[in-house]
């Protein structure tokens, strides 16, 4: 051994001494406990519990252990050993809460945060079950994670009556963010309560901007899953909002949006809600890839909210499937019913129990249904349009686009055509010509539409016969 590794030795002998007897003196001679190590933060500690894994202890730490329990940056980092739930300062590295209530640990952590800035915390949740007694109020720009929306699981206990996750104070909470998170209700005992309840107090137009929900698995909620409104007038809720590759299930209504705008609704799925999106006004809300199955009302549903439209939104690419499956033929997979300047597209209805595939009120006006792929059976119709000046075309399952030929006999002047569509065609949607002479005629016309036919006439005998050509396009 030369000069230079003996140094080296020495000094790595001293540095473990100088621990040893650090800790021997904080735990005044017995094993380290969990504390005792969070509060010196030593760097390759991380006390958490992972799923069937035990607290680490100086013996227990080795390389495997450090990969599959990383060090998490977050403001603070809960997690559940028995009975006993746990709160670690991510800055300080101590055990700031503990205790055997998860929803005042969790909140306790929360209150301790700086709100002063943009940057207002954030709270992760290491797996494990979390029993919530009660509401968890939340702050400005805070943030909320999980390790993954099988595992970390919060529970709300049973028969309690509130709200999981709360914004209700009279404050500007700007950017809320949920990701990673099981957040399981008491639907059977409740009268009411929702997971996430963002509806911010005051008359200042206080409200949160861009929230962000992804990767959530939200189950068993009495009233809403996720509730976004505003106390302005007219309400304002949860502006910016993303929504996805999130689960709602057996809840009231799993999303509610009042007053929102540029809101993202993508890869989600709804299953066996009351109902799964409820809209009250808003505008620019892109519902794109999600999937709607057996909702026991109307799968998407959206109307004015005080005077205000619901507008200037698309529904692409979604699949709709057995909806209305508790009010058969009552409800709808859509329901636009006080909307305008809508694109519901390439879209895929299977239809069972439903009223109809999309609905239009007399007050929808001036959207657009097309290239979408229906079918099943409907108790009214594949689309109902009540409404005026909407584009309904090219439509798998609703015929709105038809052609043929048909031919008028010697000595008569009229002839009945079914056109085959699955609406009332108007006067300038249908195109009538001869092809060929019309001999002794000298005109025709058409007249008599009704769901399923339409009369051709000409003024009187071509005295041979006439074959016309036909055709029906709905504008």
């Amino acid at each position: 051994m030369n000069r230079r590794q003996f140094f080296g030795l020495s000094v790595c002998l001293v540095i473990v001494l100088i621990v040893g007897v650090i800790i021997g003196s904080a735990t005044g001679g017995d094993s380290p406990t969990v504390s005792d190590l969070l509060l010196f933060n030593l760097p390759w500690f991380n006390a958490t519990v992972g799923v069937d894994a035990p607290l680490y202890s100086l013996n227990g730490v080795d390389k495997t252990d450090i990969l599959q329990y990383p060090v998490q940056e977050a403001s603070y980092i809960i997690w559940v050993d028995g009975s006993t739930y746990y709160a670690k300062n991510g800055i300080t590295g101590k055990i700031d809460y503990s205790g055997p209530d998860a929803a005042t640990v969790i909140q306790s952590s929360i209150d301790n945060l700086n709100t002063t800035t943009t940057m207002g915390g954030h709270i992760h949740i290491l797996a494990g079950s979390y029993n919530i007694t009660h509401t968890i109020h939340l702050s400005p720009y805070l943030k909320i994670t999980g390790e993954e929306r099988f595992t970390t699981r919060l529970n709300l206990e049973y028969g309690v009556n509130d709200n999981m996750f709360e914004a209700t104070k009279d404050l500007y909470y700007g950017t809320l963010e949920f990701h990673d998170l099981y957040l399981n209700g008491a639907r059977g005992s409740q009268t009411q309560g929702s997971a996430i309840y963002l509806r911010p107090g005051g008359t200042s137009g206080n409200a949160v901007y861009d929230p962000i929900f992804e990767r959530l698995f939200i189950d068993y909620w009495k009233t809403f899953g996720i509730f976004m409104s505003g106390n302005t007038v007219p309400p304002r809720g949860g502006w910016a909002s993303s929504i996805t590759e999130s689960i709602f299930e057996h809840s009231g209504t799993a999303l509610y949006m009042q007053g929102s705008g540029d809101i993202r609704i993508n890869n989600n799925k709804f299953i066996y809600n009351k109902r799964g999106i409820l809209i009250d006004g808003g505008n620019s809300i892109n519902i794109v890839g999600n999937f709607f199955y057996k909702n026991a009302w109307t799968a998407l549903r959206a109307r004015d909210n005080a005077g205000s439209l619901s507008e200037s939104s698309v529904v692409i690419g979604n699949i709709f499937l057995d909806n209305s499956f508790e009010e058969l033929g009552i409800y709808d997979d859509i329901w636009l019913e006080n909307a305008t300047y809508w694109i519901v597209a390439e879209n895929s209805f299977g239809g069972l129990h439903q009223k109809a595939a999309i609905e239009l009120e007399s007050s929808s006006t001036y959207n657009a249904i097309h290239d979408n792929s229906i079918s099943g059976t409907y108790a009214t119709n594949e689309i109902i349009d009540a409404g005026a000046n909407n584009e309904i075309k090219r439509n798998i399952g609703y015929i709105t686009e038809n052609a043929g030929t048909t031919t008028l006999l010697n000595g008569s002047t009229a002839i009945i055509v079914d056109h085959g569509c699955a609406y009332t065609p108007l006067a300038g949607d249908i195109q009538v010509h001869p092809i060929e002479t019309l001999n002794n005629a000298n005109f025709w016309w058409v007249d008599t539409i009704t769901a399923t036919q339409f009369t051709i006439h000409t003024d009187q005998d071509p005295s041979t016969d006439v074959d016309f050509a036909w055709s029906v396009d709905r504008h």
